[in-house]
């Protein structure tokens, strides 16, 4: 919700209103954080806005919003590594996957959850950073920025409500 990007045009192209970094770029959003963070070096959500929608990552309905396969290809393009583990009725969330997050962490990876509807950061799918897991609560930074506010969730939490659709861990 920076208001220097806030309003740039993160479309998808079968839709028939503009839509925003503000309203549907927390996708870019969120892997500009990561990729900041750990090359050092400013990336800006709307120059990865613009690299998603060139190389197909947008969902041109605007249903989906960022596909899963841009952090991996984001990540490629700045010499980063990324790891996948997808949520489901085969791989179940269970805190053994927040133990294994922050053994990720520690060793100077950031991870990006894709959160469902029923999460305290969205009333739809929506992508947020996990920084640091710390006395069993997970601290995040999120696209939007009064999400930021709110405190630290526990893994329990996490776990039973379901959160979560993927984790995606980048690193060097």
């Amino acid at each position: 919700n920076d208001p220097l990007w806030n309003s740039y045009p993160y479309d998808a192209a079968n839709t028939s209103k503009t839509e925003t970094v503000g309203k549907t770029g927390c996708g870019p959003t969120t892997m500009a954080t990561i990729a900041t963070n750990l090359l050092g070096k400013a990336i800006l959500p709307p120059v990865l806005c613009d690299w998603s929608n060139k190389n197909g990552h947008r969902d041109p309905n605007g249903a989906d919003g960022t596909r899963p396969s841009f952090f991996t290809d984001c990540a490629k393009k700045y010499g980063l590594r990324t790891a996948i583990i997808n949520i489901s009725s085969d791989n179940p969330l269970t805190s053994d996957h927040f133990t294994l997050i922050d053994q990720v962490l520690r060793a100077n990876s950031l991870v990006a959850a894709s959160v469902n509807s029923n999460s305290p950061y969205t009333n739809g799918g929506h992508y947020i950073m996990i920084y640091k897991i710390e006395n069993g609560k997970v601290y995040i930074k999120d696209p939007v920025k009064s999400n930021n506010d709110l405190a630290p969730r526990a893994v329990s939490d996490w776990v039973n409500g379901k959160w979560v659709k993927r984790f995606i861990r980048v690193g060097k």
